[in-house]
C-alpha cells in the first residue's frame, strides 16, 4: 500500500471559497496523482474512493 500523501488541496490557502464540483474535481485529481493515474485494481483511485472505476475522473 502507498503512503498517505499529505492532504493540501489549497498550499495552504484557501483564498476563495469554491463551488464543491470543484473541490471535488480537486481532490479527485489528487487520488489520481497519488496513484500515478491508476483508477481500478487494487490500490486504484476508485478503491481508495469508494467510487466504480467508470464514475472515476477528474473531467
Amino acid at each position: 500500500m502507498l503512503p498517505a500523501p499529505i492532504l493540501d488541496l489549497f498550499d495552504g490557502q484557501l483564498p476563495e471559497f469554491l463551488p464543491f464540483e470543484d473541490y471535488q474535481r480537486n481532490y479527485i485529481e489528487l487520488v489520481l496523482e497519488h496513484t500515478a493515474g491508476k483508477v481500478s485494481d487494487k490500490d486504484g483511485a476508485a478503491q481508495i474512493l469508494h467510487m466504480n472505476p467508470r464514475h472515476c475522473s477528474a473531467k
